[in-house]
């Protein structure tokens, strides 16, 4: 099917109701959820308009949760009991059932609306953050003998030379520096 203009704002418009796209496509006037997607990909003007429809659709979402949690309709049955009596009781079935209604669509709206309706991390980090300004010869000398104390030979230089250097031979790299042992 051809990108149809009129049919792609259709689309947008139940998406931002709060219908899924799968549902919406199943409506024998409108396209697959395929060409939809096509769509999407070939046409700007309406990827834009389909991702503009989907943050309304998360708005709607939370409107649903508050409409969800706040029906307490069907939460209650009544039952006979054994001597006849009617008595009111919570069905755990329909609670349940709204629990998952609430849980699925606040997923799913912290997954494609995840600035609005993501968790805030809050990231303190403590400490301190020693830098130093070394050469890439210092670096090199401190790495090799941080690694011959824990028993490693080299051979070679460790560093890379920066493109166009020659790389200095083993024998012109500085004396390895050893530093104080902890406790020393």
């Amino acid at each position: 099917m051809p990108y149809d203009e009129e049919i792609a704002l259709e689309v947008c418009e139940r998406i931002a109701q709060g219908e899924g796209l799968e549902g919406i496509c199943e409506d024998p006037r409108l396209p697959c959820e395929t060409t939809v997607r096509k769509w999407m990909a070939k046409e700007s003007s309406f990827a834009v308009a389909y991702a503009r429809a989907r943050e309304q659709q998360m708005e709607k979402w939370a409107d649903d949760v508050i409409r969800i949690a706040d029906d307490a309709s069907g939460d209650y049955v009544d039952r006979i009991g054994k001597d006849g009596a009617v008595e009111r009781v919570v069905d755990p079935e329909t609670v349940q059932r709204s629990k998952l209604r609430i849980d699925t669509r606040m997923r799913l709206m912290s997954k494609f609306a995840a600035k609005r309706f993501g968790d805030k991390l809050d990231l303190t980090l403590t400490g301190t953050v020693e830098i130093s300004a070394l050469s890439d010869e210092e670096l090199e000398s401190r790495t090799r003998a941080r690694l011959l104390a824990l028993g490693v030979q080299l051979t070679g230089p460790m560093l890379l030379p920066m493109p166009g250097a020659v790389p200095l031979p083993v024998a012109a790299l500085p004396p390895v520096i050893t530093e104080p042992e902890v406790g020393e």
